[in-house]
C-alpha cells in the first residue's frame, strides 16, 4: 500500500531518517538505500512510499521513497 507522509529528521552524515504518515501513527524509518539513486532527502520534504519489514530486526521501515515535493532547506 502506498502511503504518504512528511521528512521529520534527516541525517544526512549517515543517511537515515524518519517519516511521519499523514494518515497518522508512528514515525517510519528511512534509509537512502530506499530513495531514486543521486537523491538527497531533506527534512520537511514531502513524499510518497511503501511499508516493508526490516528482515534484520522485525521493525517497520519505508521502502521505494520518491520525493513528490521538495519542501525541505537546500544550500
Amino acid at each position: 500500500m502506498i502511503t504518504t507522509g512528511k521528512i521529520t529528521f534527516w541525517q544526512i552524515e549517515k543517511s537515515f531518517g524518519f517519516i511521519m504518515p499523514d494518515d497518522g501513527g508512528a514515525s517510519v524509518f528511512a534509509h537512502i538505500s530506499a530513495f531514486e539513486p543521486d537523491v538527497q532527502p531533506y527534512k520537511g520534504d514531502r513524499v510518497r512510499f511503501e511499508r516493508g519489514i526490516d528482515p534484520r530486526n522485525g521493525r517497520e521501515k519505508a521502502i521505494a521513497v520518491v520525493i513528490t515535493e521538495q519542501r525541505g532547506e537546500r544550500s
